[in-house]
């Protein structure tokens, strides 16, 4: 069971590895190298308000549609039913977001290029949800090919001009406009593929489900959703409103974040794979224990390994990666946001499988208290310390999240023995 399931995360991974880090290395670094620090850190603080929204999106549907297609097929009046009910959210998710922008202070230029980010969020929150169809059919090629076509176009056309001339600096919203433009091919190209590949898989009755009907099951993994974008993202926003020259040391923070965001990168995609085989093991009665706690073991120790040799050479990687005059600043934090990927790979691991048993509350409840802890945290330590209190901010709460999501993970095995 442990070679299967490897075998087809093997292949996810092989396919973005190829993709991902030349976007956020060869792509998204250079940018910030070419725009200076604190230009990007307003941009990583509105990106990551764009991304702490962007649940309302989707409100759980893909997570709902990913579990379903995977236990009953694949149903067309229920497809185009959540594509209407996104299209509402989607009005929704933009009267919040130009709101939040403007309870931050955004003036109307930003408040512009906020909307243009948003409109990312939204283009990704539906790609998602229509690759979610084929993860839960076991169609895991074309998930994986989806997964990186849009960002293979923006690193072609980007990656492209950074290469051809060494002096470009596009500006923030011809950033975010041709990631639009590979997100917009990308849905074109999926909507056909999705014709031809599900045809056979169609099933023409809806299971009765009303639109209320599938939001009322979806809400709790849209919750669920909002609270970990909290706790993940909030310390971008936070850093600049909280102390002087704030865009500069959320640009700081953002070069940490950057390498942790691609080291995770395994774990997001496993966490794909993983979810729907977890769900048909589940409601095959298979005891998926062993398998957790092998998968676990082997997520465990390549983080350790990362997790050294990044403390032991922070100020080497970043002094390659950015430019000169940030590494005294940068390096210190780097070191600690670091020891993050050790709770990231317990949150991978442990989050998927009870998010497979439908424990929804559960991990609400977990998130909530991620939320609560980092918030307090950050409001403490951001003032004082800068960027450096928001890492601390963020691998203390990953610890004590991780500590939560094993004990209820293991409180389900019990419980499961004892019935």
């Amino acid at each position: 069971m442990l070679k299967t399931l490897l075998s087809k995360v093997s292949f996810v991974l092989i396919l973005n590895a190829l993709i991902k880090p030349l976007w956020i290395f060869g792509v998204d670094r250079v940018f910030q190298n070419r725009v200076g620090s604190e230009v990007y850190g307003w941009y990583f603080s509105a990106i990551s308000l764009t991304l702490i929204l962007s649940s309302l999106l989707d409100l759980g549907i893909t997570n709902h549609n990913l579990k379903h297609v995977a236990a009953k097929g694949f149903s067309r009046p229920l497809h185009f039913l959540k594509l209407r009910t996104k299209g509402f959210l989607c009005l929704l998710y933009f009267s919040i977001l130009l709101a939040a922008g403007y309870l931050l202070s955004y003036n109307t230029l930003q408040l512009v290029l906020l909307l243009f980010m948003g409109t990312l969020q939204a283009s990704n929150s539906l790609l998602l949800y229509m690759r979610s169809n084929f993860a839960g059919l076991q169609k895991f090629t074309l998930d994986s090919f989806f997964s990186v076509f849009d960002k293979t176009l923006v690193v072609l056309v980007l990656g492209g001009c950074f290469l051809w001339s060494s002096t470009y600096v596009p500006t923030i919203k011809e950033f975010v406009g041709v990631q639009l433009l590979g997100y917009t091919l990308a849905l074109l190209l999926v909507f056909i593929l999705s014709m031809v590949v599900l045809k056979s898989s169609f099933n023409q009755t809806a299971d009765d489900f009303m639109a209320k009907d599938v939001l009322k099951q979806s809400y709790p993994y849209a919750l669920q959703g909002i609270l970990v974008a909290l706790y993940f993202r909030e310390d971008a926003v936070m850093l600049t409103k909280l102390i002087p020259n704030g865009d500069y040391w959320s640009g700081i923070y953002a070069q940490s974040f950057r390498i942790i965001d691609a080291l995770s990168m395994i774990g997001y995609l496993s966490a794909g794979i993983f979810l729907p085989y977890f769900s048909k093991k589940l409601s095959q009665g298979i005891d998926l224990k062993p398998l957790l706690e092998k998968l676990f073991m082997i997520g465990f120790l390549a983080a350790l390994f990362v997790v050294v040799v990044g403390w032991i050479y922070s100020f080497d990687i970043i002094g390659f990666l950015y430019d000169s005059s940030d590494v005294k600043n940068s390096a210190p934090v780097f070191k600690i946001v670091i020891l993050s990927l050790i709770g990231l790979v317990i949150y991978y691991v442990f989050s998927t499988y009870l998010t497979a048993k439908a424990h929804i509350w559960t991990l609400n409840l977990i998130a909530f208290s991620g939320l609560l802890i980092n918030f307090i945290l950050n409001l403490l330590w951001i003032p004082k310390y800068q960027a450096q209190g928001a890492a601390w901010a963020s691998v203390i709460t990953q610890g004590l999240v991780s500590l939560l999501y094993i004990y209820f993970t293991y409180t389900s095995f019990s419980s499961e023995q004892n019935t």
